[in-house]
This record gives C-alpha cells, structure tokens and sequence, in this order.
C-alpha cells in the first residue's frame, strides 16, 4: 500500500484525483474506501482542497479537454452510517474541466437508479465523450454495460 500511497499523493489530488489516478492503474473492493481514508488522513490534501479545489485537476488534462462535460467522473459512496432522509448512497459525477459535481442521493443503489440518473444528467448537460469510474461492482451490472 505504501508505494500506491506514494503514487496516489503526487501533487496531493483529493479523493475524486486519486481515485482517478488509482482507478486507472488498480482495483480491490474496497478501493474506494481505503482512497477516502488515506485522503482523509492527509494534511497535504486536506491543505490542498481547502486552497484551490481546482488546483487538483492536472493541468496537462485542461488543456486536452474542449468542452464541459466532456469527460466525466463517476463514483458510487458506500451506504452512510446515519443517511440523511433515508437516503444511504450517493452517485458522484464530476466534470473533468469545471470540477463541478452532481451528487444526488438516493435510498438504494441499483443499476436502473445509475442509468436514470445519468440519463437525466446527459438530458441536462449533454452526452460525456469519456466517463471515468474506478470499475467497482456497481459497475459490472449487465444494464449498465448495455
């Protein structure tokens, strides 16, 4: 886990850049959790994110990037010890250029709730060229894929 640490903190990216960043490289089942730990323990990131939320987006990746919504990140969170209203998960979608975030919450997680959403999110903002996710189980669902 050390040398992955060491990779996922080079320039102190946040949870969305390093789950990016290790998404691309590795995946275990708890990859997601572990990444939110490992961020949150850090002074570096913590410093980073309350300094310029932008500053965490590699610059070399603005410049490939056109338009807004162009490339997306998605993640699902892990069910919430005391969900709000209910609701224990929450689908994050973020774009690439503008670190903007769409988060909503809802009370289970299932294939066709992801697809809705992403639905209404692409009626909303347009279709996404490159969608990245950190390939965990949730995105193994057959509707999903189609």
């Amino acid at each position: 886990m050390q040398t992955i640490d060491e990779q996922s903190h080079e320039g102190h990216p946040g949870i969305i850049g390093a789950k990016i960043k290790l998404g691309e490289m590795y995946w275990w089942p708890s990859i997601a959790t572990d990444i939110e730990e490992m961020i949150h323990h850090c002074q570096g990131c913590q410093d980073s994110a309350k300094s310029n939320p932008l500053s965490m987006i590699p610059t070399d990746l603005l410049l490939l990037l056109k338009a807004p919504w162009e490339k997306i990140a998605m993640d699902v969170t892990r069910p919430f010890a005391t969900p709000p209203y209910q609701n224990q998960f929450a689908i994050m979608v973020i774009d690439y250029l503008s670190g903007f975030p769409e988060v909503p919450l809802c009370p289970n997680h299932t294939a066709k709730r992801t697809i809705d959403f992403l639905t209404e999110l692409f009626a909303c903002y347009g279709n996404h060229a490159v969608l990245v996710s950190d390939n965990g189980p949730e995105d193994a669902f057959i509707e999903f894929r189609s």
